[in-house]
């Protein structure tokens, strides 16, 4: 708990979940644990991956905020 509340992240707004699925590759693997952060909000949205609950089910996706640079 002190190591994520020196991270910023709130223990109790957290959680872990396993990856189902090679989508993310390589970046993710299919059974790779990963840390969400519930708190996350839109004030503090950037390019990343972030969790996504569509009709109940989470994916794991990667976001581009802004345009593409360098193009």
């Amino acid at each position: 708990a002190a190591w994520l509340r020196a991270l910023g992240v709130k223990p109790q707004r957290s959680s872990i979940i396993r990856v189902d699925g090679e989508s993310m590759a390589p970046t993710l693997s299919d059974g790779d644990e990963i840390m969400v952060d519930h708190d996350d909000g839109a004030e503090r949205l950037r390019d990343g991956v972030y969790v996504l609950r569509l009709d109940g089910v989470l994916m794991v996706k990667r976001a581009a905020i802004g345009p593409l640079r360098g193009r």
